[in-house]
C-alpha cells in the first residue's frame, strides 16, 4: 500500500487495477443445443461470458440452499447430485446473454429467466452441452490460456516421449488442460505450415 498526497491508501497497482475493472471479462458466442423441428438448424446462439468469483459463490449458495431445501440433509449421495445439477443452472443463468446485443456489457440482457423456471425448462442434455461450452470457455480464453510458455510446452512434449503419462502426474487438473489446449494450439500451427 501507499499513501498518495491526499492520504487516502491506494494500491501500488491502482493504474492495471482500474484497466481490469472495466475491461469486458472473455466471452464466445455458442449454438443453443435444441434443434428448430422444421429444418433441423440450431433454434438460436447465445453469449457466454466468464462469471466473477462474486457470480461464483452466489451459484454455489444458491445452489446449496436449493439443494439442502429439496433434500432436508447434506450429507446423503443425492445431495450431491442436487447441488451439481442446480449449481450448473445457477452459473447458466448468470453466465448465458442474449447474442443479439454484446456491444457494451451493460447492455447484455440475461438469456434464461430465473432459475426456477429454467430447471422446469432445460433438460439434463442441453445443460450438459451448455457447461461444457462454459467450462471450454475457462480453457481456451479465460487466464489458464497463457499459463503454458515454449520452454514449458517443449519439456512436458520431451517428459511424454520418454516417460510417458507417468511424467504428468506433478501437475494439477488445470495444468493438465493448459497442457492440452498448448499442444493443440502446436499442432494446429504445424498443420498450417508454421515451423517449431
Amino acid at each position: 500500500m501507499i499513501k498518495t498526497d491526499n492520504t487516502k491508501e491506494e494500491f501500488a497497482g491502482d493504474q492495471l487495477w482500474r484497466l481490469l475493472q472495466t475491461t469486458s471479462r472473455p466471452t464466445c458466442k455458442v449454438n443453443y443445443p435444441r434443434k428448430d423441428p422444421g429444418d433441423r438448424s440450431s433454434m438460436g446462439k447465445i453469449i457466454m461470458r466468464l462469471l466473477s468469483q462474486a457470480e461464483q459463490t452466489a451459484c454455489a449458495v444458491a445452489a446449496h440452499d436449493y439443494a439442502l431445501k429439496a433434500i432436508k440433509q447434506d450429507n446423503c449421495a443425492a445431495y450431491e447430485d442436487v447441488y451439481r445439477m442446480s449449481a450448473q443452472l445457477e452459473i447458466l443463468h448468470r453466465a448465458c446473454f442474449s447474442a443479439e446485443i454484446l456491444k457494451e456489457e451493460e447492455q447484455m440482457h440475461p438469456f434464461f429467466p430465473p432459475v426456477p423456471i429454467l430447471r422446469k425448462t432445460l433438460t439434463e442434455d442441453e445443460t450438459q452441452y451448455l457447461i461444457g461450452a462454459y467450462l471450454g470457455l475457462q480453457t481456451d480464453k479465460g487466464a489458464i490460456r497463457e499459463t503454458v510458455s515454449e520452454d514449458d510446452l517443449f519439456f512436458w512434449c520431451h517428459s511424454l516421449n520418454t516417460e510417458g503419462a507417468a511424467s504428468l502426474a506433478p501437475l494439477s487438473h488445470d495444468g493438465i488442460m493448459a497442457l492440452i489446449l498448448a499442444m493443440a494450439k502446436r499442432i494446429q500451427e504445424l498443420e498450417n505450415g508454421q515451423t517449431l
